[in-house]
């Protein structure tokens, strides 16, 4: 019987080890520790759509800048749009993301974007809900 070969980031050997820092703004603590990169690579991935191109220090290019679209007259095409370009810019930064699925969901009547998005990375996978508005 064969069994699937699994592999392991060398950062994920050692499990006292903190990988990445999480920005947690529900706890009492600013930062938290998280220990495995897929995590670290999940809290990247929202400070990546969450961070508005020139808010990094020395870094003026990164970030998506969701913001920027709730000023944008919200309609199908504006969905089309903010969906693929969403798509492209992880497939650029986050090579090792697989996006599983994509849903955008308009609310017109109080100007909000609800975003589903379902990743993976190699085995794992995890989704994040990012309301705006």
């Amino acid at each position: 019987m064969a069994f699937p070969i699994r592999t392991v980031n060398p950062l994920d050997i050692n499990p006292s080890t903190g990988v990445g820092v999480s920005l947690n703004y529900a706890t009492e603590g600013v930062f938290d520790t998280t220990y495995t990169t897929f995590q670290a690579t999940k809290n990247n991935l929202l400070n990546f759509l969450l961070t508005g191109q020139g808010q990094r220090y020395l870094n003026p290019t990164f970030g998506f800048g969701l913001q920027s679209y709730l000023f944008e007259q919200l309609n199908n095409e504006t969905s089309a749009a903010l969906e693929d370009d969403i798509q492209s810019a992880i497939g650029e930064l986050f090579p090792t993301v697989t996006v599983e699925e994509l849903t955008i969901n308009l609310l017109q009547d109080t100007n909000q974007l609800d975003i589903t998005l379902t990743f993976s990375i190699g085995s794992e996978s995890d989704t994040v809900n990012i309301t705006l508005g």
